[in-house]
């Protein structure tokens, strides 16, 4: 029988082989069968080479030493920190819940979820010591009447935290509110919601509604009449406080994403050893600046809307490190030797509009060189005060205004003054951007700074291009 089956496929090529077995076999298609098959046939095989060649623990065990046990320590730890802490019974009343929450966030470990329970929580002030995540519930409402929310790694090592990007504090699906009762605030402390001052602490905030109660006293009636500005600030991100921490080399990282923020004197306020990144916000109603930064390692806002500012939208204040460049090197560069990773400035399709004075201001008060390189690009910058783009004074790794509008500026569109290379293979360009019905000023102007200029667009403006 076998020979004739062989002599009827001698013609036939693999294919047909192939699918005339596949075709004939009884339950060919059984996904079942085929898997307790190869289920059956790999326990064989294992059972088999077992038989043949018996394992040798005592060599494993050698070999492993005490990293087994390490490993098996790790994974019961990481199962340990992932493990939820829900707090629906909380009390109600909002001393002992502000007590319960901070002494529970100060027992928590790293890596563990806290999930607030769906209530309007009034505390005074809470401080994070350990990365961890802090969740709201559906109706969770978590207002600061007098205080911050401090975010401290100083007590953490670090070599425990360096390098780790799941080592920040999150804090996320959240309504916060910012009091303004600030009679038992001390006067040295930051009238801030978040406060990250120290080396090495990283705040992550996302999907959240944060709103200043303060948001009638930054209007310009509150100012004609008189009274003092609530100058409070969303996020205090080191450098402006009055004490200073040295010999750290670390530095103070915020994360911002997919949040609605009004109603603060000024969103971001950070200082010289600050990492900043927003992205996929709505800031508005600011009674200052959007955003004050100086001299910040990194600072990037990414697809977000800046509006109904007093000041400026983004106001970003360079400090040169190092020679202030001569006249040499306004042509060329303070080094032929480019910096490999040099710090960063990214500003990128973003809304920013309605402001009291720039969109956005880069500048240093005296000519700075400053190993950073800024991007520009993808933004509408409408209806400011002044100029909607200005940099002044400054020596730059790279510049690139790319793909930008500005309309409808009582300034300038792009005010572009004293920039300059830092360095010979450094490159400023400006290409793409339509500047275009500027009240007081021209679409693009360049003083005493030569770069490439390509495919821009000027026009209806009151001063000549």
């Amino acid at each position: 029988m076998e020979a004739k089956s062989s002599s009827s496929q001698e013609g036939l090529s693999n294919l047909q082989r192939k699918v005339m077995r596949n075709t004939f076999l009884n339950n060919s298609n059984d996904l079942r069968l085929r898997d307790e098959f190869s289920s059956k046939q790999s326990l064989s095989d294992v059972s088999q080479a077992s038989k043949s060649r018996p394992i040798e623990t005592s060599g494993l065990s050698k070999v492993l030493g005490t990293q087994g046990v390490s490993f098996s320590q790790s994974l019961d730890h990481l199962l340990q920190t992932t493990k939820e802490m829900d707090l629906s019974h909380l009390p109600q009343t909002s001393e002992e819940a502000g007590a319960k929450l901070q002494d529970t966030l100060l027992r928590a470990e790293a890596g563990s979820i806290v999930v607030l329970p769906p209530l309007h929580l009034r505390i005074s002030t809470l401080r994070i010591c350990n990365p961890l995540t802090l969740k709201g519930s559906p109706g969770t409402i978590l207002e600061l009447t007098s205080g911050s929310i401090v975010v401290d790694f100083s007590s953490q090592s670090r070599e425990s935290i360096l390098g780790r990007p799941s080592d920040r504090v999150v804090i996320c699906e959240l309504s916060l509110l910012f009091g303004t009762d600030r009679r038992y605030l001390d006067s040295k402390a930051p009238m801030a919601l978040f406060v990250v001052d120290t080396p090495n602490s990283f705040l992550e905030v996302r999907d959240c509604d944060i709103k200043s109660l303060s948001t009638e006293l930054h209007n310009t009636s509150a100012e004609s009449s008189g009274q003092c500005l609530v100058q409070d600030v969303c996020l205090w991100v080191n450098g402006f406080s009055s004490r200073r921490v040295t010999g750290e080399t670390g530095f103070c990282s915020v994360f911002i994403t997919s949040c609605n923020i009004a109603g603060f004197y000024e969103f971001v306020r950070g200082g010289s050893t600050c990492r900043v990144q927003v992205e996929k916000c709505h800031i508005s109603d600011c009674g200052g600046n959007g955003m004050t930064l100086c001299n910040p390692s990194e600072a990037i806002v990414h697809q977000s809307v800046i509006e109904r500012c007093q000041a400026s939208a983004i106001d970003i204040r360079l400090s040169g490190e190092g020679p202030r460049p001569s006249r040499a090197s306004r042509s060329g560069s303070l080094s032929t030797s480019k910096e490999i990773n040099p710090r960063t400035i990214a500003i990128t399709g973003n809304d920013l509009r309605a402001t009291g004075a720039y969109g956005v201001t880069i500048w240093a008060e005296h000519q700075a060189a400053v190993p950073i390189a800024v991007a520009i690009s993808k933004n509408k910058i409408t209806n400011c005060r002044k100029e909607g783009l200005a940099l002044r004074h400054l020596s730059l790794c790279d510049l690139n205004i790319i793909s930008n509008d500005f309309s409808v500026n009582q300034g300038s569109g792009c005010w572009v003054q004293k920039v300059y290379k830092l360095y010979s293979e450094s490159t400023i360009t400006i290409s793409l951007n339509r500047a275009f019905d500027s009240h007081a000023g021209y679409g693009i102007y360049l003083y005493d700074t030569a770069g490439v200029l390509d495919g821009n667009e000027c026009f209806r403006n009151s001063c000549k291009c």
